[in-house]
C-alpha cells in the first residue's frame, strides 16, 4: 500500500479482515470544513466501524479501534517529544485557551501538550 507523508503506511494487528483503512479515516477527515460539518464526519467514521481513536501526542501516530480489537495505525508525523512528567492542567488549560482563539497551529498545540504533559 503507498505511503503519504501525512498518514503513512496502513499497518493491520491481529491478523484480523480489514474494517476500515487509515486513508478511509483520512478521507472523511478531509471533509471537515467548519464546525457544522462534525457531526456528518462523527456518523461516516462510525458507519465505517470505528470505535474509538487515540492520538499520541510523542509523535503524532493516530491508532484508530475498530470492533473484537481490530486496529491500524497511521505512521508518525513528527520527531519524537518528551512527555513533561509531572503533567500540569494549568498549563494545558492555557495552552488550549490560546489554541481555541486561533492563535496556534496543530504542531504547536501538540508541541504545548507534551509540554504539559498530555501523552493521547
Amino acid at each position: 500500500m503507498a505511503s503519504s507523508p501525512y498518514w503513512g503506511n496502513l499497518y493491520h494487528t491481529k491478523n484480523q479482515k480489514t474494517m476500515f483503512t487509515v486513508q478511509q479515516m483520512k478521507a472523511a477527515h478531509a471533509k471537515v470544513k467548519l464546525g457544522a460539518d462534525f457531526p456528518n464526519y462523527v456518523q461516516e467514521i462510525k458507519s465505517l466501524g470505528l470505535a474509538y481513536y487515540e492520538y499520541l501526542v510523542t509523535n503524532g501516530t493516530t491508532v484508530y479501534h475498530g470492533e473484537n480489537g481490530f486496529e491500524v495505525k497511521s505512521d508518525p508525523i513528527y520527531e519524537p517529544k518528551t512527555i513533561a512528567n509531572p503533567a500540569s492542567t494549568e498549563k494545558l488549560r492555557g495552552y488550549i485557551r490560546t489554541h481555541q482563539k486561533g492563535l496556534s497551529d496543530f504542531l504547536t498545540i501538540c508541541r504545548q501538550a507534551a509540554e504539559a504533559g498530555v501523552e493521547k
